[in-house]
């Protein structure tokens, strides 16, 4: 299950729960689509945010949702002078900036 990110049995059971939510929500989303494309399959699904840093959550969702999760690379096909400046595990909290980003200048873009 998730290890090492809480030193309480309170606070490792609240991780647990919210991880078992967050999962639920990814199926939902999951189910979503597949009810919206059927007849499609789904072969990618990506994730990304702060929260990938807690150990083992990715493995737990992968579990949880029955396919596996790819993390996003912020900094592939794109150009970035100092990418090395990140300390291991801010790249998931860059690919929140950088979705937003992409999602205003996509909006925009007429």
């Amino acid at each position: 299950m998730i290890s090492g990110m809480a030193g309480s049995q309170r606070a490792s059971s609240k991780l647990r729960e919210e991880a078992g939510r967050l999962a639920e929500e990814i199926s939902r989303s999951l189910e979503y689509y597949q009810d919206r494309h059927s007849g499609e399959r789904l072969t990618n699904v990506f994730v990304t945010g702060g929260g990938l840093r807690l150990t083992n959550l990715q493995q737990f969702l992968e579990q949880e949702v029955g396919y596996s999760l790819n993390k996003v690379k912020p900094f592939h096909n794109i150009r970035c002078e100092n990418s090395s400046a990140l300390e291991p595990g801010e790249e998931n909290v860059i690919n929140v900036a950088l979705g937003l980003v992409a999602s205003e200048v996509i909006y925009d873009a007429h």
